[in-house]
């Protein structure tokens, strides 16, 4: 996408400009200064990477919290001017800061410390690999293959680090060597040999201090098809990063074929955001973070279950999750129509369910943010994300679209948040005597939303194409969370579900996954709203 010719990078872009833009990113045939980019069809990836070019090219510190707050391009144009006129200037990596580097090593990031420190107390199990297998099928050069995830691991600094000890401090230490790729060749092996593999990777943990936090196993299963298994630790990496990372070995395998040029190399690493987050989280503007999120959390959360004792395992079971054909059609239509973000609309219909399944009016929710606010980060593959707690009163005597905006602007609200991250804000709010962990203040339930969890490139002779490696069962996993609802985008709305089976005693889990699907149902049928005069009844811009 390129920036409209009349834009100036010098000057806060106009209402005009910001309606050009909303179109390119949209798609959509026409956009004016008072249409809502949700409304125009923009989800909540779209306006991820809207938020980042706006950000790359007027260089003023724009997040997704202004988009939800000001969501035409009248009202957004009025808040850049205003950032415009009231933000730091950029910093720069200075000859000292790299000097630093090469002696001590970074900071962690905050959420890497997170990682790291429930590693190393559980002993460096498992629980943290996200395991992705790209699947190339074709006439496949494997060699080309190697060459891409190389050349990916060049580029990407955060699948090449280790953890180290510095004065009884971890720091990440970047290295030149990668984990060698593993070949197999399972032609002619049952199905159940792959599966086999693919279990193994997600079973076998990393030596965060030994180990850089990523390997990849190149598996031959047939003439024309090779899968390559991916396994990275959470310490560098999140959702985005899968999207990421599909680019950078479709475009490579391209130029290693001779078919296009090799990707270029992200302006600014992982270890520039680490570094960045230590130093400006800090003062006032950690304080103002601190207080909207003790505000969601002063109060007691709503439990799920009818089970109000304590929680006696950490026993997760993780089931798929399947939603009518047709279900995301229509909610996405209702996003649009009625001008929130697709991501709201699902969260509405969680917390719809939640209210009705505890009897409480008030909810508090946890949602999984990409947190790529800071520039330059929608290129790096790391570990980015947060998770927000959403607090939202729904009215019962409110219909489902009066709740459907309450939980948009409760999302807005949260988003301001969005770089903090939620274990490490606790942790501040105890030290400083507020117990917003203790007597059930923190959300039992989560929310996360992948755009696309399975994505496809055409490539010189062949096809790839990535999907994550999700194990269906029981686990054991260090998160308290009784319900976390997961869902992504493919060729329909589906996911899993992961809930802590002491926590729903009997079959009242199942019960329970019916309203929630029902609850999504309900809100993909709500009618259009607009009214005889043409006008919606929307939830304000």
């Amino acid at each position: 996408m390129t920036a409209p010719a009349h834009a100036r990078p010098d000057a806060p872009p106009t209402a005009a400009d910001l309606a050009d833009l909303f179109r390119d990113e949209t798609g959509a045939a026409g956009c004016g200064p008072d249409d809502s980019f949700f409304r125009a069809g923009g989800s909540s990836l779209d306006a991820m990477r809207l938020v980042a070019r706006l950000q790359q090219r007027y260089r003023v510190p724009v997040t997704l919290a202004d988009l939800f707050a000001q969501s035409t391009p009248r009202g957004l144009a009025e808040r850049l001017a205003t950032l415009a006129t009231t933000a730091e200037p950029a910093r720069r990596r200075s000859l000292g800061v790299t000097a630093r580097r090469r002696r001590h090593g970074s900071p962690l990031s905050l959420g890497q410390r997170l990682f790291y420190d429930m590693d190393r107390a559980s002993g460096g199990l498992s629980f943290f690999n996200a395991v992705d297998v790209f699947r190339l099928t074709g006439d496949v050069d494997p060699d080309a293959v190697v060459a891409a995830v190389d050349g990916l691991l060049a580029r990407q600094w955060a699948l090449r680090t280790v953890v180290e000890e510095s004065d009884g401090t971890p720091v990440q230490r970047v290295v030149d060597r990668a984990a060698p790729i593993r070949h197999v060749d399972l032609r002619g092996a049952p199905p159940a040999r792959l599966r086999r593999l693919i279990r193994r990777e997600n079973l076998t943990g990393f030596d965060l201090h030994a180990d850089v936090p990523a390997r990849f196993t190149l598996v031959r299963v047939a003439d024309d098809e090779w899968q390559l298994v991916s396994c990275v630790h959470h310490i560098a990496y999140d959702g985005v990063s899968r999207g990421l990372i599909l680019d950078e070995l479709a475009q490579g395998y391209a130029a290693r074929v001779d078919a296009g040029p090799e990707p270029t190399p992200p302006a600014v690493q992982y270890v520039d955001f680490a570094e960045w987050q230590n130093d400006t989280l800090t003062g006032e503007r950690l304080d103002a973070h601190l207080a909207g999120m003790a505000g969601m959390l002063e109060r007691p959360a709503p439990r799920l279950t009818g089970d109000r004792g304590p929680v006696r395992g950490h026993v997760v079971r993780t089931g798929h999750f399947t939603v009518p054909a047709g279900t995301e059609d229509g909610l996405r239509a209702v996003a649009a129509r009625r001008g929130v973000s697709y991501f709201s609309l699902l969260a509405a219909g969680l917390a719809r369910f939640a209210a009705g399944h505890t009897g409480e009016s008030r909810q508090v929710f946890g949602m999984q943010v990409a947190n790529r606010g800071w520039p330059g980060s929608d290129r790096v593959v790391g570990c980015f994300s947060n998770l927000l707690p959403v607090a939202v009163e729904l009215d019962p005597d409110a219909s489902a679209p009066e709740h459907l905006a309450a939980v948009h602007e409760a999302t807005g609200r949260a988003l301001r948040h969005e770089e903090m991250p939620f274990e490490h804000a606790v942790g501040l709010l105890a030290a400083r005597g507020r117990d917003v962990a203790g007597r059930g203040h923190l959300p039992s339930l989560g929310l996360a939303f992948h755009p696309v969890s399975r994505s496809v490139r055409d490539l010189p002779g062949c096809v790839l194409e990535v999907r994550p490696a999700v194990e269906i069962g029981d686990e054991v996993d260090p998160t308290s969370f009784g319900l976390v609802l997961e869902l992504w985008s493919d060729g329909g709305l589906r996911g899993i579900t992961r809930h802590l089976v002491d926590s729903w005693p009997g079959d009242s889990f199942g019960a329970a996954e019916r309203g929630l699907r029902d609850a999504l149902t309900d809100l993909a049928a709500l009618p259009d709203p607009a009214g005889a005069d043409g006008r919606t009844d929307a939830m304000p811009a």
